[in-house]
């Protein structure tokens, strides 16, 4: 059973959920134009800095960048193909120079850290119980492994490196912990490797020239990211929105930096300031901290509000959103990670952009505004494309903006409760632009309407069927007064 409410009365009938939905699915069916006999196409990509072999990476929720201005990226999964996947990802002046091998399957995962030196690439990630079947190097099933696997750093290529004492399929996992959760930072001094362990409240330390061999652990309350100043001091980013500063052997040293609302990531740069990136709604910039006895903000980079300020959703240069990683190289030039996806952005000091590669659609399917097909809509992102363009190796397409806007409405399904989420209709009704948006088990449709005077790129949550009985329609323009009625 479906029910509906009329959005300028109270009536509520069966009859009229199952007309109206009826209607919607004649109505998006019949609308489809059909094409035969159609030939002398090109295919192209859209949302992804793609070649037939290299891709970039759906997600970087860990970042570290080397001096030379070699960037890695880490996270939990990316999708394989028949070039394998990319948990792990290497990157150089915009191109994708590598990616880390064996990072997924056989219930491997990637992690949310990562970082380097001229030898290896450490990346934090998570090896859950096999299958006796697959051999050694595999936990017990019901056993799950937070590591910190070693590769090889292009020399000679992006492999496993095996070590003395290491675990895994081929000898490259460090376990951190078992059961527990996932290492959550990791930077390199003196030869030594500094592990955040959240789920022992610790900063475990290995040897990176003795086979990564023990050497001592700390405590620090919920560890996160963590990056080494110039005097060798460890500023930890802690889960009370608080950045600390410690001493090599665990000693706290008094500065705390507490003027980033959401601190996310953090790197020192080269006149040993610390940037913050605040990922907080409100700013969506790199905040700079001196790094003196009292830490005082002297600057920002990004425009404040990021993505959402001025027109709502609209990608322009320094507008970043939902910062998850930031980096700097031996030239202070500045690198930073967005999502959701990725918008991976190198500036110069004084914010001219360098370079930028994306990674905006993962599990999607788009469609064209009807009154203007130069402009294509998935899920959350909106493009513009030229079809003119013929050369395979110029980009045809434009990033335009996002219309999610999970701060103003965190009760958007596409951001929360409706997993999966991955195709979109775009149809013109009465004239206005309403966006259908379903998931991958077809367990609902969402329902998207535009308002560019209040809401810039943004999609504005307007109904949604959803399995087995809910229906929900936000029944005012209003945000403000907007209420969700159920039934």
């Amino acid at each position: 059973e479906m029910c509906i409410r009329d959005r300028y009365g109270d009536k509520s009938m069966r009859q009229h959920a199952l007309v109206s939905l009826l209607a919607l699915i004649i109505y998006c069916t019949y609308t489809i134009p059909k094409v035969s006999g159609f030939s002398g196409y090109n295919l192209s990509w859209v949302g992804n800095n793609s070649t037939a072999t290299t891709w970039t990476q759906i997600g970087m929720d860990g970042f570290y960048v080397d001096p030379s201005g070699r960037a890695y990226g880490n996270t939990y999964w990316d999708e394989c193909g028949p070039f394998g996947c990319r948990e792990v990802g290497i990157y150089y002046q915009g191109q994708i120079i590598g990616k880390g091998e064996g990072t997924h399957g056989w219930n491997r995962g990637g992690g949310i850290a990562i970082t380097a030196d001229n030898k290896y690439i450490y990346q934090g990630m998570v090896q859950s119980g096999g299958n006796p079947e697959w051999g050694k190097g595999y936990p017990p099933p019901g056993t799950t492994w937070y590591c910190v696997r070693r590769f090889f750093n292009g020399v000679p290529n992006y492999s496993g490196a095996s070590f003395e004492g290491g675990l895994g399929y081929d000898g490259s996992m460090l376990i951190v912990n078992v059961n527990g959760s996932q290492v959550s930072g990791l930077a390199i001094y003196n030869n030594e490797l500094y592990v955040s362990d959240p789920s022992s409240n610790t900063i475990k330390i290995y040897d990176t020239q003795n086979n990564l061999a023990y050497v001592g652990m700390w405590s620090v309350a919920n560890p996160g990211p963590i990056a080494f100043d110039k005097d060798g001091n460890l500023w930890v980013i802690r889960s009370s929105s608080t950045v600390h500063k410690y001493s090599r052997n665990g000693s706290p040293l008094g500065p705390i930096i507490s003027g980033a609302l959401k601190p996310t990531a953090l790197v020192v740069d080269n006149s040993n300031n610390i940037l913050v990136a605040d990922a907080d709604p409100t700013y969506n910039q790199v905040k700079i901290f001196s790094n003196t006895a009292t830490p005082t903000q002297i600057g920002t980079f990004g425009v404040q509000g990021g993505i959402y300020s001025g027109e709502s959703g609209k990608f322009r240069d320094l507008h970043f959103n939902a910062i998850t990683g930031v980096g700097i190289d031996a030239k202070d030039n500045i690198y930073v990670v967005s999502s959701p996806g990725v918008i991976l952005e190198s500036y110069t000091p004084k914010g001219t952009l360098n370079w930028r590669l994306f990674a905006l659609l993962f599990v999607d399917e788009a469609d064209w505004d009807p009154e203007n097909e130069n402009m294509i809509y998935s899920k959350n992102q909106i493009f513009s494309i030229n079809y003119n363009s013929t050369n395979p190796n110029v980009q045809a397409w434009d990033y335009i903006g996002t219309s999610l806007n999970p701060y103003k409405y965190p009760e958007d399904f596409r951001w929360q409760t409706v997993t999966s989420v991955s195709g979109a209709w775009i149809r013109r009704i009465q004239g206005r632009k309403i966006m259908f948006v379903n998931d991958m088990y077809s367990s609902a449709i969402l329902i998207y309407r535009w308002n560019e005077e209040t809401d810039g790129l943004i999609a504005i949550p307007s109904g949604a069927f959803i399995k087995p009985v809910t229906c929900l329609l936000y029944t005012s323009p209003s945000p403000r007064d907007r209420q969700k009625s159920r039934m």
